[in-house]
C-alpha cells in the first residue's frame, strides 16, 4: 500500500495515523485521570462538608 501512495503519500499516511494513535491515548488517559478525580471527590466527600 505505501508502494502505492509514493513517498509524500506515505509520509503522509505516517503522520496521520501517527495522529490518531496519539488522539486515542489522549482521550484514554484523560477518561481515566477524570475517573480517578471522580473516585476521589466521592471517598472524599464527607472532608469536603466539614
Amino acid at each position: 500500500m505505501l508502494g502505492y501512495l509514493g513517498q509524500t503519500g506515505s509520509v503522509v499516511f505516517l503522520r496521520l495515523s501517527a495522529f490518531i494513535l496519539m488522539c486515542l491515548g489522549v482521550q484514554i488517559m484523560w477518561e481515566g485521570v477524570e475517573q480517578l478525580f471522580v473516585e476521589l471527590i466521592q471517598n472524599n466527600a464527607d472532608l469536603l462538608h466539614r
